[in-house]
């Protein structure tokens, strides 16, 4: 047996879920592996692999926003590993992987090795400090960015429900295990056919090429005669994936302009919409007699059919919070006098607090695995991040030195707001598309973070 070649080489596939970004922010609260082989895998039933809660050290908490993406609360941990035992059972596994690869270093599989490489490393540093380093890392997420260029997002979400092994809403490792040996399988084989590497040598060196940044623009799997074939009467439509899964429910004044509109050159979607439109290869829809008649229609599918990425109408998904006028907490509800809000979400707060402690010069610490309300795969580098933060500093000075840093804030957002307002209500979705479009919906241009960027968001 040829030991590189990745077709039948041995490797470890790892997830970790933690209470922050990194070690210097966070824990480890749960850790998942298996030893997989991509020219075996076949089902994700078949795969053995282990998961095990992890213990915090004392004193410290899950932030709600981690038990909500989790389902892992401080009750769950009751019986939960120690890092030191956790270690024990991975390290097991590691020198099981590297032998049967005939390796000195375990290959080792991960969807996105730049979040879970340095809570490893600590890990090791903490209970094998005196041994090399033992993994040797493989990440999917750099592989599907040569892969799928064109896609808006490559998290491992998207990237799943894509190719087709959806996930459940919450994030944990073991099921998060089964879409990464999928993944693995499924890019080795493209791997072989679209560019002739068949071997781990030959997928390093392809790894340490920058990616192709020539592609134009972005493209979606929905095919673009669909899209572009609907009825212009009010109604409800649905997004689904090749499965046939309902991913979003909505409702339109004109079913062609509203869906036609996720896919204009500058159209600016929120995270998970973009994650929704990597996934969404049909629509289907039904006409309705009014707007009001789509709009009703709309709640009830939603309620019945609680699609995964509509957030605001679903049973039981109304998780409104406030925060103290000096964003110096966050709450469930308004018992103080001061309050502000309400908020859709902690994703809000979270990130007005990080950006006042941007601004104030500290560090970064938001109540998530978050930097201003973006998880680590969408946040900025720190110093783009740095910079961006800057020309905030420099575009809203009058405002900043003008009373609290945090009236200056929410003030700054209140007008921020009404003029996104005004630029949607200027686009809204009962304005006709002209009869030739192409222009005003070509594929929306390649989004990178620079500063100028973060300080927009901020």
């Amino acid at each position: 047996m040829d030991s590189s070649a990745l077709e039948t080489l041995p490797v470890l596939v790892l997830d970790c879920q933690t209470t922050g970004a990194n070690p210097e922010r966070g824990h480890l609260i749960e850790i998942g592996w298996a030893t997989a082989v991509a020219g075996e895998y076949r089902s994700r039933y078949d795969l053995p692999r282990s998961a095990y809660l992890v213990e915090l050290p004392e004193g410290v908490h899950i932030p709600r926003p981690i038990q909500r993406l989790t389902g892992i609360t401080e009750d769950s941990l009751s019986n939960a590993m120690s890092p030191a035992r956790a270690w024990a059972k991975l390290a097991e596994t590691v020198n099981r992987t590297a032998s049967g690869a005939g390796r000195n270093k375990c290959p080792t599989v991960i969807h996105y090795a730049k979040f879970e490489t340095p809570f490893l490393r600590r890990l090791h540093d903490e209970h094998a400090s005196g041994d090399p380093f033992p993994f040797d890392i493989i990440c999917t997420h750099e592989i599907a960015v040569r892969l799928f260029p064109e896609l808006p997002r490559r998290g491992l979400r998207a990237l799943a429900g894509y190719i087709g092994q959806p996930l459940g809403e919450m994030k944990r490792s073991a099921e998060h295990v089964e879409a990464t040996a999928y993944l693995w399988a499924h890019f080795v084989e493209k791997l072989r056919k679209r560019y002739d590497i068949t071997h781990l040598e030959d997928l390093r060196r392809w790894l340490s090429e920058p990616p192709d940044h020539s592609r134009d623009g972005r493209s979606y799997p929905m095919p673009e005669s669909t899209r572009r074939s609907l009825p212009s009467e009010p109604g409800v439509y649905r997004m689904l994936r090749r499965n046939g899964d309902v991913l979003y429910v909505g409702k339109a004044r004109s079913l062609r302009t509203r869906v036609n509109s996720y896919f204009r050159k500058k159209a600016r979607h929120p995270e998970h919409i973009l994650e929704m439109l990597t996934q969404a290869e049909d629509i289907s829809t039904s006409v309705t007699g009014s707007a009001l008649q789509a709009a009703l229609v709309e709640a009830d599918e939603i309620k019945r059919r609680q699609p995964p990425y509509n957030r605001a109408l679903r049973d039981g998904n109304r998780r409104l919070c406030f925060t103290a006028k000096d964003l110096s907490g966050i709450f469930p509800d308004p018992d103080l006098p001061s309050a502000v809000g309400p908020f859709p979400s902690e994703r809000i707060p979270v990130a007005l607090m990080d950006i006042r402690m941007a601004i104030e010069g500290g560090t970064l610490v938001s109540h998530s695995d978050s930097v201003m309300g973006l998880s680590p795969e969408f946040s900025p580098d720190p110093e783009v991040l740095s910079e961006g933060i800057e020309l905030f500093k420099a575009t809203h000075a009058a405002d900043l030195n003008t009373g609290f840093l945090h009236q200056a804030l929410m003030r700054i957002g209140r007008r921020l707001w009404k003029e996104r307002q005004c630029a949607l209500d200027e686009s809204d979705d009962d304005v006709s598309l002209p009869c030739d479009d192409a222009e005003a919906e070509d594929e929306e241009e390649d989004w990178e973070w620079d500063p100028d960027r973060v300080q927009t968001v901020s």
